[in-house]
C-alpha cells in the first residue's frame, strides 16, 4: 500500500473538524484571546536539535505552566519512536520506559484502560512494526523520512480456519471490538486476562495457536498469562465464540494482520491521539470546556519540527488549560498542526539534563507523582564519541550568586557532541577565578568584592566560564521550613534548604559549608546534602536547631513523634453557645449519629444578608490546648454547600490574645470530612486556647440554609519544646526613625496614605476618624492622598455614598484612578480611592462603589513618578480584573523607557506578603505574587536603576520587606483595630511619604514617616546618666480606639516614627559621625532615633521630648508629647579622668607679649590618660591672641596623679579689648573631648612723665651699616635752566580729540549700489544690573565617607542641629565626585558614589556644590 501524502491527511482532518463544528458551535464560546503575561520563559538544551522550554503564563482564564520539547526532526543525531511498557496490557512510569529503551526525553501518549489492563485504546506502531490495533481513530507519528504525520489507522486482519473459512479478526493485542467478534492476542499482550476482549458476555471461547497449529481450545472461557513466542490466542464472543468452537487441536490456522491507512507503510512510529487542537494554524473549536492537565503533540508547517508539550493542572493556582487554550499554546510555540494526547494525571514530560545519566520528570504531575501509563513518544540521540566536547557548569544564570565572605559550591559535567555524559576523572577539572579562590569548585568570595566574579573551569580539552554575582552583605537567613515535625523515627528524612538575603532583598542559596549548627544529635542527625541539610529523625523528642551564617542566626524547632489528644467529643453542649455573623436564626444542639457517639449540630441561615455570613459554636470557657500543638482538627458532617471551616484560637501575646484563625478546605462534598489546620510555624505565643468553630460564606449570591454536625475536636501535640523568641524587627532605611523627612521642593514631593478605617452607614462609630485623620494629613500639605482600601466595612450603596460625603467634607478632592492629580487648595487635597475587599462585602461586586468613585484601577504621572493603582477586591488581581495586569506591565515598560519618569509606585489593597506568620492577609495567588515581583524587579534592572516600590494594606501591620531590590510596604490600619501585635507593627495611624526624583533605586529615593495615633505617651528615660554611658529610651504610646479612649500600647521604636526633640543641649543623629559632630558642637548628649539610645557626652542637663499625632475630633491638631529631663554627670567608672586648670592673665598692652601662664591638665583617674591638644578656637577677638609658648600636652600619656602643662602667653593685637579662646583636647576619657576657655583684656601702651636731660654718653663704636632707608620726599622745584638743544622726535602721541565739525557740503551724485556689507559687529552689552544681595552662607557640615567592597562609597553629611539642615551647603543628594592627586575615583551623589576604580582608604577631596571639601574615606 502506497502512503498518501500528508496534505490529503490535512484535508481529511479539516473535513472531520467541519463535521464536528455543530457540536462546537453549541458549546460556550471562549473569551477573546489576549497576550498572556509571562512569569517564566527559560530554555535548556537537551541535545543536538532538542530544546526544552519552561513557560509559565497568565491569561484571563488562569495560569498555564507548560514544558515544551522542540525537536528538529532533520537532525541526524535525533530519532523518535514509541515508548511502551514491557507488554501492551501493562502500564509503567514514563521514566521506566525511557531507561529501558535509552530515550533521553519524551511525553506520555495514548488514552488507556486505566485501573484494568493498562492497555492503550488506539493503534500503535513501534520501529515500523505494528504493536496493536485499536479504535479506528487518528494517530500521530513520524515517517521514515523524518516528517511529522497525522493519519487514521484501522486493523485489517483475518484468521483462516480449516476449509478455507476466513474469519475476520476485529482487534489485535487490544481491547475487544464488540458483539460477535474475534480478537487476537500475542505474547506482546502480557499476562492480563484475555477475557477482557469479551466484555460482559459469558458466551466466549478461546483457541491457542502455536506455529500455525491449534494446540488447545477452551469452549467456554479465555485464559490469562503471557503466551509463548510464536503463539496467538483467538478469543471470540457470541458468533465469534461459535466459530472458535469449530476448531480442533491440530487444525491449521493462518493469521494475517496489518494496519491500514494513509501513509502507514512509511511510519517509523505511531501513537493514538484524540481531539485535534490546531489545523493549518487555526485553533479548532472544542465542545469540552473543562480544565485539566494536558499533553499534546504538534508539527511545524513543513513537518520537520515536532513539538511535545505538557501543561500542568489540578493544582491550587494552576487548574490546567481547556482544549482550545492548549491549541493556542501549541500555536504560540510554532506548531501548525497539533493534536491532544492523554491528559489529567497521565500528563508527564521527562528530559535528561545535559551531563546527566537519565531523564527526570520536569513537570508536576497532578497525582503527586508519575502515573503508570501504557506508552509515550520517545526522543533518542545517537551515541556520541564519548569525548568531552563541552563543560556544563552549575549553578548558572541568575542562580549563580554568592555573598561576600561566603562559599558557593560549583559543579562541572562534561558532555560529548551529542549531549551524552562523559566521565571525568576526579580532579581533572581545574578551577580559577579573577577574585577569591575556587579549590575543587568551592568558590570562596572575598569580603571586599562586589559585582561579579569570573570563574573558569578547565580540562585538557574543554573549558567553560561562569559569572557569579556577589551580592551585598548577608542580612537575613531564611530556612525552607520554619518548623519540622516528624511523625516518628521511621519518618523519611527531610532536606532543609537555606536562602540568604542582603539588605536590598537579593537572594542566594546558602552553602551548607557556611552554616554553623547547634542541635541535640540524640534527637536528629544532620548532614550536608547538595545545597541543603538532610535531617533524619533518630529518637522521639524535641530540639532547637540553631543555624548561624555570616553573623546572622535563625532557629528551627524540630520535634519527633506526637500524641493525638481529644479535647471535646461533643456529648454535651454545656460549654458551647451559638455564634454567628448575620445568621441570627441559627442554633446549636446535641444530636445522635456523630462521628463517634453524639455530635454538635449547627443550624444556619445564610439568606438573611449578602455580606459575609458565618455560623458556628463558641466555647463559653475557652478550651486550653496542651503543649505546643502542630495541628487542630475536627470532624464535620458536611451538607456539601461549600462553607469555609474555621477553627479560631487565641494565643498568649496579650490578655485577650492574638486571634489565630486556622482555615480548612471548603466543604464541597457531603458527608463526614476531617477538617485539619496547622498552627503557624512561628510567631505564636503559647499556650493557645480555642475560642470557636465556625463556617463562613463570603459569596453574596450564595443564599441557602442548612445544618452541619461537628464532632471529635482533637490536637496533635509533639514533645514539649521551648519556643524560640521572635527575632527583633530589623529596621529598614525606608522608614525614617523620627519622621523628619527632607523638605519637599525641586524633584522631591510628598504624598500620604490612609486605609482600613471600616465604617458603615449602619455603624458610624469610626466616621470621625476619617475627618480627624484627613485634617492631620492636610496640615502636612501633601500633593495627594492614596486611600488604600477598606475605608468602608461593607459595600452597600448607602455605605459608599456615606464614604463619598465623609471624605469630601474632610477635604478630599476625590479623583478617579488614571486621572492626573490636580493641585491641592487651601481646603482640599486630591484623593485617590483604591478599593479593598470590604468595598465589595455584602454585594460581591464593586457596582455601588464604582457609581461613586469610578474606575477601580489606573495610572497617573506626578512630578516624574508613575503611580499605578490596582484593584484586589477579590483577593487577587486577576480575579478582580485581569485587564489591570497587562496595564501594570505596559505602565512599567513605558516608564522604563521614558526619561521623564524617575520612579514608579504601585498600590493595591492586599499586600504581596503578610508580615504575620499565619499568611492569612495577602494576595492569595502566589504565582501572581511571583509575577508581580518579577515585573517590578525587571523594571528596576531594565530601567537602569529607577526606583520602584509597592504598597499594600489589609494585614494592618506596618512592615517593609525587600525582594530583589524592590521594597514592599504594608500600611497601618487607620481606624479598625489592627490584626498584628503592637510590638510587631500592629498599630493605627497613617503614612507620610517623600519621593526624590533625583535619587536612583540604590539611593534614598523614597522615605516614609509612619505616624501612629496617640492619646498618651509614657516616656521612659534615666534620671541620671554618666558621661560616656548610653541608655535606651523606652516607653509606649497609648492608642485611642477610634476617637475614644483605647488601651493598645505601641512601643516607641521602629516601625513607628517618633518625632524626637529636646533642649538646645541635645543633639539628634545616628552613627559615629553624629556622635563626633555632637561633641564638636559641645552638646551634652546625643539621641539616636534609629536605636532609641541616649549617649552622654559631657556633664550637664538635657530635656528629651517624644511626640506623635493626636486622634481627636475638632480643630485641635496639637500632637501628643511627653518630656523627660536627664542629668548627665561625670563618669564614676574606672579609667583616666582629665582635670583642666585654666590660667589667669593680667591686662596686657596691645602689640606686646605677656608672661607665660600655665594651663594644667591633671589625670585624676586611675588609668593612664592619653591626651593631645587638637586646636585653639577663637571665640572673641583676632586669631592668634593666645600663643602656646611650650606644650607638654600633645600626644602624651599622663600617668594617674600626674599632669601636663601648656605655657600660654597673651599677645593682644587690639587695644582696650577682650579676647577669648577655647583650647580643645582629645583624650581617652569618657568625655573623649575636653575644652577649656581662657579670656583676657588688653590695654594701650603706657606713657610716663618727661624725665631730665641725661649726661651725654661716650660715643659708641661705629655700628654695622644699616639697611638703606627709603627714598625721602621730593624737594621743592628749582629755577628753570637754559634751553637745551632740540631733541630727537619722540613717539607719536595719542590722537587728540576730534575738532568741531565743518559745515555740511552739498550732496554728491548718487553712486551705484555697493555690494551688501558684512553683518555689523555685535552691539555693546547692556549695562550690568545691580548685584543682588548676598544670600546667607550655607552652614558647615561634617562629611565622612565609607568605602565598601573597594568600589562603593557612601558619604554621610552630619549637621549639629535640625535647623542647620535647611541651610546646609552640602546635602547627600548633591552631585559630587571623589578626587585625589588630580584623579577622579568616584562619581554620583554624596550619599551614593560609584567608583571608577578601586578605592583605598585615606584622604581625598570631595568636590560638591562648587566647593572642595577634604574628606577621609574609612
Amino acid at each position: 500500500m502506497n502512503p498518501i501524502p500528508l496534505p490529503s491527511v490535512r484535508r481529511r482532518l479539516r473535513a472531520a473538524l467541519a463535521a464536528g463544528a455543530v457540536v462546537a458551535l453549541a458549546a460556550p464560546g471562549a473569551a477573546a484571546a489576549a497576550d498572556p503575561l509571562t512569569l517564566t520563559d527559560k530554555s535548556e538544551p537537551i541535545g543536538p536539535g532538542i530544546e526544552l522550554r519552561h513557560l509559565e503564563t497568565l491569561s484571563p482564564s488562569g495560569w498555564t505552566d507548560a514544558q515544551i520539547l522542540t525537536v528538529d526532526l532533520a537532525e541526524e543525531a535525533v530519532t523518535t519512536d514509541l515508548l511502551m511498557a514491557e507488554h501492551v496490557g501493562q502500564a509503567a512510569p514514563l521514566t521506566s520506559m525511557a531507561r529501558s529503551s535509552g530515550a533521553i526525553a519524551g511525553v506520555n501518549g495514548d488514552f488507556f484502560d486505566i485501573g484494568n489492563s493498562g492497555a492503550a485504546l488506539r493503534p500503535a506502531i513501534r520501529s515500523g512494526r505494528v504493536v496493536k490495533s485499536g479504535s479506528p481513530e487518528t494517530v500521530v507519528g513520524v515517517t521514515n523520512d523524518r516528517l511529522g504525520s497525522l493519519t487514521s489507522l484501522a486493523l485489517e486482519a483475518t484468521a483462516t480456519f480449516p476449509g478455507d473459512v476466513r474469519q475476520q479478526v476485529r482487534s489485535f493485542d487490544a481491547l475487544g471490538a464488540g458483539n460477535g467478534t474475534i480478537a487476537a492476542f500475542t505474547s506482546n499482550w502480557g499476562a492480563y486476562s484475555r477475557a477482557l476482549a469479551t466484555g460482559s458476555s459469558s458466551d466466549r471461547a478461546e483457541a491457542i495457536v502455536t506455529d500455525g497449529v491449534v494446540v488447545s481450545v477452551d469452549p467456554a472461557g479465555a485464559g490469562e498469562g503471557t503466551l509463548p513466542a510464536n503463539t496467538i490466542a483467538l478469543v471470540g464472543r457470541e458468533a465469534g465464540a461459535a466459530a472458535i468452537r469449530t476448531l480442533r487441536v491440530g487444525d491449521a490456522v493462518d493469521f494475517q494482520y496489518r494496519l491500514n491507512g494513509d501513509g502507514v507503510d512509511d511510519l517509523a512510529f505511531a501513537i493514538g491521539a484524540a481531539h485535534p487542537l490546531l489545523n493549518d494554524g487555526v485553533v479548532q473549536p472544542q465542545g469540552d470546556q473543562s480544565t485539566a492537565p494536558r499533553t499534546a503533540v504538534g508539527f511545524s508547517e513543513d513537518r520537520r519540527t515536532m513539538y511535545l508539550a505538557v501543561a500542568d493542572g489540578r493544582q491550587t493556582a494552576v487548574l490546567g488549560p481547556r482544549l482550545a487554550e492548549m491549541g493556542e499554546l501549541m500555536k504560540s510555540v510554532g506548531a501548525d498542526d497539533a493534536i491532544n494526547l492523554d491528559g489529567g494525571g497521565s500528563s508527564t514530560l521527562i528530559a535528561r539534563p545535559l551531563g546527566a545519566a537519565a531523564p527526570t520528570v520536569r513537570n508536576t504531575p497532578s497525582d503527586g507523582s508519575e502515573r503508570a501509563t501504557p506508552n509515550g513518544i520517545g526522543l533518542f540521540l545517537a551515541p556520541g564519541s564519548g569525548v568531552a566536547d563541552e563543560l556544563v557548569v552549575s549553578p548558572s544564570g541568575e542562580q549563580a550568586r554568592v555573598f561576600p565572605g561566603l562559599h558557593r559550591t560549583l559543579g562541572a559535567k562534561a558532555v560529548d557532541e551529542n549531549g551524552g555524559p562523559v566521565a571525568l576523572p576526579r580532579g581533572e577539572v581545574r578551577w580559577s577565578a579573577n577574585e577569591g579562590a575556587v579549590p575543587g569548585g568551592l568558590l570562596h568570595a572575598p569580603e571586599n568584592v562586589f559585582g561579579h566574579i569570573r570563574v573558569r573551569a578547565t580540562t585538557d580539552t574543554v573549558q567553560a566560564s561562569l559569572a557569579v554575582r556577589v551580592l551585598g552583605e548577608l542580612a537575613e537567613v531564611e530556612p525552607s521550613r520554619r518548623r519540622l515535625s516528624f511523625t516518628d523515627t521511621s519518618s523519611s528524612a527531610t532536606v532543609l534548604n537555606l536562602t540568604g538575603r542582603d539588605g536590598e532583598g537579593f537572594a542566594a542559596a546558602i552553602d551548607p559549608i557556611d552554616a554553623e549548627l547547634d542541635y541535640d544529635d540524640a534527637i536528629v542527625s544532620i548532614q550536608p546534602s547538595g545545597t541543603g541539610l538532610k535531617i533524619t529523625p533518630k529518637a522521639n523528642g524535641a530540639t532547637i536547631l540553631t543555624i548561624s551564617v555570616g553573623g546572622q542566626q535563625v532557629t528551627v524547632p524540630i520535634t519527633v513523634g506526637f500524641d493525638t489528644i481529644t479535647l471535646d467529643e461533643f456529648d454535651s453542649a454545656a460549654n458551647w453557645t451559638f455564634r454567628h455573623d448575620r445568621s441570627p436564626s441559627g442554633a446549636i444542639s446535641i444530636v445522635p449519629g456523630g462521628h463517634t457517639g453524639n455530635g454538635l449540630r449547627v443550624d444556619y441561615d445564610f439568606t438573611a444578608a449578602t455580606a459575609t455570613r458565618s455560623a458556628g459554636a463558641r466555647a463559653l470557657t475557652q478550651i486550653p490546648l496542651p503543649g505546643q500543638p502542630l495541628r487542630v482538627s475536627v470532624w464535620v458532617k458536611s451538607d456539601g454547600n461549600g462553607q469555609w471551616p474555621t477553627l479560631s484560637l487565641r494565643d498568649s501575646s496579650s490578655a485577650a490574645g492574638r486571634v489565630l484563625d486556622l482555615r480548612g478546605d471548603y466543604l464541597t462534598r457531603a458527608g463526614w470530612v476531617k477538617v485539619t489546620a496547622s498552627l503557624p510555624s512561628s510567631g505564636v505565643v503559647y499556650p493557645v486556647r480555642l475560642d470557636n468553630v465556625r463556617f463562613i460564606e463570603t459569596a453574596a449570591a450564595r443564599q441557602y440554609r442548612g445544618s452541619l454536625v461537628i464532632d471529635d475536636l482533637q490536637v496533635d501535640v509533639p514533645s514539649e519544646i521551648e519556643t524560640p523568641a521572635e527575632p527583633p524587627l530589623q529596621a529598614d532605611r525606608l522608614i525614617d526613625a523620627d519622621g523628619r523627612l527632607p523638605a519637599a521642593g525641586g524633584e522631591r514631593f510628598e504624598f500620604a496614605t490612609l486605609s482600613d478605617i471600616q465604617f458603615t452607614a449602619a455603624n458610624q462609630e469610626l466616621v470621625p476618624v476619617t475627618a480627624a485623620a484627613m485634617k492631620r494629613i492636610r496640615a502636612q500639605r501633601p500633593d495627594f492622598v492614596v486611600l488604600n482600601g477598606d475605608i468602608v466595612d461593607t459595600g452597600y450603596q448607602a455605605d459608599v455614598e456615606l464614604a463619598r460625603r465623609v471624605l469630601t467634607e474632610a477635604g478630599c478632592n476625590l479623583v478617579e484612578a488614571g486621572t492626573p492629580a490636580p493641585a491641592p487648595t487651601a481646603n482640599t487635597v486630591p484623593c485617590y480611592y483604591v478599593p479593598g475587599n470590604h468595598e465589595s462585602y455584602g454585594t460581591d461586586n464593586l457596582n455601588a462603589w464604582k457609581s461613586q468613585f469610578g474606575r477601580p484601577y489606573g495610572t497617573f504621572d506626578h512630578k516624574g513618578t508613575r503611580v499605578v493603582l490596582l484593584n484586589s477586591t477579590r483577593g487577587s488581581l486577576r480575579g478582580s480584573d485581569y485587564d489591570q495586569l497587562p496595564l501594570l506591565q505596559a505602565a512599567l515598560d513605558d516608564a522604563a523607557a521614558d526619561d521623564a519618569i524617575n520612579n514608579v509606585l504601585v498600590f493595591a489593597h492586599h499586600p504581596t506578603n503578610d508580615p504575620d506568620p499565619g499568611d492569612a492577609s495577602q494576595l492569595g495567588d502566589r504565582k501572581e505574587v511571583a509575577l508581580i515581583e518579577r515585573l517590578l524587579s525587571d523594571f528596576r534592572d531594565e530601567s537602569g536603576g529607577k526606583g520602584v516600590a509597592m504598597a499594600g494594606s489589609h494585614a494592618q501591620i506596618v512592615n517593609v520587606d525587600r525582594i530583589e531590590g524592590v521594597p514592599y510596604v504594608v500600611l497601618p490600619s487607620s481606624g479598625k483595630s489592627p490584626y498584628g501585635t503592637p510590638d510587631r507593627g500592629g498599630m493605627t495611624g497613617w503614612m507620610r511619604w517623600s519621593v526624590d526624583g533625583a535619587e536612583t533605586a540604590d539611593g534614598d529615593w523614597l522615605n516614609i514617616d509612619v505616624r501612629p495615633f496617640a492619646q498618651q505617651i509614657d516616656l521612659d528615660a534615666p534620671a541620671e546618666l554618666e558621661v560616656g554611658a548610653s541608655a535606651p529610651l523606652g516607653g509606649e504610646l497609648v492608642q485611642p480606639s477610634g476617637v475614644s479612649t483605647g488601651t493598645r500600647r505601641v512601643p516607641l521604636r521602629y516601625p513607628a516614627s517618633i518625632r524626637w526633640s529636646g533642649s538646645a543641649e541635645l543633639a539628634i543623629g545616628s552613627g559615629e559621625e553624629a556622635v563626633e559632630a555632637a561633641r564638636e558642637a559641645g552638646k551634652v548628649a546625643l539621641l539616636d532615633p534609629a536605636t532609641g539610645a541616649l549617649t552622654a557626652l559631657k556633664s550637664g542637663q538635657v530635656a528629651v521630648v517624644a511626640e506623635a499625632d493626636s486622634m481627636r475630633t475638632g480643630d485641635d491638631l496639637a500632637p501628643i508629647s511627653a518630656q523627660k529631663t536627664v542629668n548627665v554627670v561625670a563618669s564614676t567608672a574606672p579609667g583616666p579622668k582629665a582635670w583642666i586648670t585654666a590660667p589667669t592673665f593680667a591686662p596686657q598692652p596691645a602689640t606686646t607679649f605677656g608672661p607665660a601662664q600655665e594651663l594644667r591638665v591633671a589625670n585624676t583617674g586611675d588609668e593612664p590618660l592619653e591626651l593631645s591638644l587638637k586646636r585653639i578656637e577663637t571665640v572673641e577677638g583676632p586669631v592668634g591672641d593666645f600663643v602656646v609658648a611650650a606644650d607638654s600636652c600633645t600626644d602624651v600619656t599622663v600617668a594617674p596623679g600626674d599632669a601636663c602643662t601648656l605655657l600660654v602667653r597673651f599677645a593682644p593685637q587690639r587695644a582696650d579689648a577682650t579676647s577669648t579662646a577655647r583650647f580643645v583636647f582629645a583624650a581617652n576619657t569618657a568625655e573623649v573631648r575636653h575644652t577649656v576657655t581662657v579670656s583676657a583684656t588688653s590695654t594701650g601702651l603706657p606713657k610716663g612723665d618727661r624725665g631730665d636731660q641725661g649726661t651725654p654718653g661716650e660715643p659708641g663704636a661705629p655700628g654695622e651699616p644699616g639697611t638703606p632707608g627709603s627714598d625721602g620726599a621730593d624737594g621743592a622745584a628749582g629755577r628753570d635752566g637754559a634751553q637745551g638743544p632740540t631733541g630727537v622726535d619722540g613717539p607719536v602721541g595719542p590722537v587728540g580729540a576730534d575738532g568741531p565739525a565743518g559745515p555740511a557740503g552739498s550732496d554728491g551724485a548718487t553712486g551705484p549700489a555697493g555690494v551688501a556689507g558684512a553683518p555689523g559687529a555685535k552691539g555693546d552689552a547692556g549695562a550690568t544690573g545691580a548685584k543682588g544681595a548676598t544670600g546667607e552662607k550655607g552652614r558647615d557640615a561634617l562629611v565622612t565617607c565609607t568605602v565598601r567592597g573597594g568600589t562603593r562609597v557612601t558619604c554621610v553629611v552630619t549637621y549639629t542641629s535640625r535647623s542647620s539642615v535647611k541651610k546646609a551647603a552640602v546635602k547627600k543628594t548633591a552631585k559630587a565626585s571623589l578626587v585625589r592627586n588630580g584623579r577622579t575615583y568616584a562619581k554620583g551623589r554624596v550619599g551614593n558614589l560609584k567608583a571608577t576604580r578601586r578605592i583605598a582608604r585615606g584622604s581625598y577631596t570631595l568636590k560638591v556644590a562648587g566647593s572642595s571639601l577634604p574628606v577621609r574615606v574609612r
